[in-house]
């Protein structure tokens, strides 16, 4: 004999099979409205922090027009300022080397400015040295006690000399 099946048990098999694959379409649907965005979120606030962010990453998320929309526009407005000021900082500090370099070169030549302007004192302290000896020998030669043995070595001389 053949099992009867009443119109409840049709129902009741129909709905264990239908209810089921239903609640998959549903948690598909929920996962693609609601998880896959909050996923790209995630990625998005990690680009974020390690400073990879790019307005592509978000452009799925911010097209929305709920909460995560507004978030995601949000976070592409962050991550704009992000690279403006970065990219300014970066100017910064390339003027700031250039700054640098200049000034290390103006105190390259200074230092051999300073070099040449030491050995000209050295030179003109010579100078005034021999300037000095000359002025000295000249007040010894010029001097009566000089010309008095001056004179006495030539009278020496001639005395010899007869």
């Amino acid at each position: 004999m053949m099992p009867s099946y009443s119109p409840l048990s049709a129902v009741v098999a129909t709905c264990v099979v239908t209810v089921p694959l239903a609640l998959l379409l549903v948690l598909g649907w929920m996962k693609r409205l609601f998880l896959r965005p909050v996923r790209d979120m995630d990625h998005a606030l990690s680009a974020l922090d390690d400073g990879t962010l790019t307005p592509d990453v978000l452009a799925g998320p911010a097209a929305r027009e709920d909460e995560l929309g507004r978030l995601a526009r949000t976070l592409q407005r962050l991550a704009h300022a992000d690279q403006v000021r970065e990219q300014g900082m970066r100017a910064q500090i390339q003027a700031l080397n250039t700054v640098i370099e200049d000034m290390r070169r103006q105190m390259q030549d200074m230092h051999i400015e300073m070099e040449s302007m030491h050995e000209q004192m050295e030179a003109q302290e010579i100078m005034i040295d021999e300037m000095k000896k000359a002025r000295q020998v000249a007040e010894i030669i010029e001097s009566d006690q000089f010309r008095a043995i001056r004179a006495q070595a030539r009278r020496l001389r001639a005395e010899r000399a007869v």
